[in-house]
C-alpha cells in the first residue's frame, strides 16, 4: 500500500508542478493540487509533509477568497478599490 501512496504522491505532485507552469500558482486547479499531495502524504503517514503542504495551499486559497470579495465590493463601492490594489501587489 506505500507504494501506491508514493506513486500516487508522483503523479499529484506532476500535475501540480504542470498546473502551476500552465495556470500559475494561484489558479483554484493549481491550489487544489496542494490539497491533493497533502491528502496523500496524510495518507501514507507522513504529517508533517502533510501540514506543509495544507498550509500552502490554505493560504493560497484564502488570498484568492479575499481577493474575490474585494473585487465584489469593489463594484459595489469604489471606495474598497486601495484595498483592491494593495493585496494585489
Amino acid at each position: 500500500e506505500q507504494g501506491r501512496g508514493r506513486e500516487a504522491l508522483t503523479i499529484a505532485k506532476d500535475a501540480y508542478t504542470l498546473n502551476q507552469k500552465l495556470l500559475g500558482p494561484k489558479h483554484p486547479h493549481t491550489l487544489q493540487n496542494l490539497f491533493n499531495v497533502a491528502d496523500i502524504y496524510d495518507g501514507i503517514g507522513d504529517h508533517a509533509e502533510a501540514l506543509v503542504y495544507a498550509r500552502q495551499a490554505t493560504s493560497g486559497a484564502r488570498k484568492i477568497w479575499f481577493l474575490t470579495i474585494l473585487e465584489e465590493l469593489n463594484t459595489r463601492n469604489k471606495s474598497t478599490k486601495w484595498a483592491l490594489n494593495f493585496i494585489q501587489t
